[in-house]
């Protein structure tokens, strides 16, 4: 099995016009509330501060260096621990809802949505660390050749996570971009069938998806934008695909 690796998308709202960045837990990721009086929320890796976009009140700042919330690796997937926060931590997966208090922590395995204060919401995916180059840099960089619609000696996994990186930029830029590109994952997944239980669900969503942006781009709003909430399901059905064809090869 390979190595997992975690990211985190800070939910923002839909008037925000910064960028969603999916933030990758390689190391200790702090979260706190910034002591500036506009309750601005901050996430803290060792290499930047990163403001998330939000304002929220019940959220706790630093106890001097130590933050309320820490994110870190772990071999099992991400854990989360609550360092200093009065207001417990909300996990939510698709078992449920668990709630972490000051002191505790756990570690998730899967897919999640957490909630710290009360308008602050991270996503957390977890997968099998892969290679994120495009399909265009692979083929420069390995010398592969294309063999039908996969590069000959790239396991379908690493090209999914390919077609995903460029489904997610395409989400920044256009709906044509985003819809050009989960035609291609929607027609990829089609023809690599998988063993695997969450195939068909991930499949029924996928086409879904896929047809919603086929309407929205042949409609008014043609050419125009993604909003904050069409990235964050574009992100999601993302990530649904490379877990399950990261699962497919261990």
């Amino acid at each position: 099995m390979g190595q997992l690796r975690s990211y985190l998308t800070p939910k923002q709202a839909v008037t925000s016009t910064e960028t969603v960045r999916r933030i990758p837990v390689d190391g200790p990721v702090g979260v706190f509330r910034q002591d500036n009086g506009r309750y601005d929320i901050m996430l803290e890796t060792s290499d930047e501060v990163i403001d998330l976009g939000v304002q929220d009140a019940a959220v706790s700042r630093k106890n001097g260096d130590t933050a309320p919330v820490l994110f870190s690796p772990d071999p099992q997937g991400l854990r989360i621990q609550n360092q200093t926060s009065k207001n417990a931590v909300s996990i939510k997966t698709r078992l449920g809802e668990q709630h972490i208090d000051q002191g505790e922590d756990m570690v998730v395995s899967d897919d999640c949505i957490i909630e710290l204060g009360i308008t602050t919401e991270l996503r957390a995916a977890v997968e099998q660390q892969q290679n994120t180059l495009s399909a265009e840099e692979l083929k420069e960089k390995l010398g592969m050749q294309q063999q039908g619609d996969v590069l000959q000696g790239v396991s379908p996994s690493a090209h999914v996570r390919a077609i995903a990186v460029n489904l997610r930029k395409a989400s920044n830029e256009s709906v044509s971009e985003c819809r050009k590109y989960a035609t291609e994952l929607k027609n990829f997944v089609a023809e690599h069938e998988v063993a695997d239980s969450d195939y068909e669900p991930v499949f029924e969503e996928l086409q879904q998806v896929t047809a919603r942006l086929e309407t929205k781009s042949s409609g008014t709003l043609r050419g125009s934008g993604m909003d904050a909430e069409w990235q964050e399901e574009i992100d999601v059905i993302a990530d649904r695909v490379e877990k399950l064809y990261s699962r497919a090869q261990t």
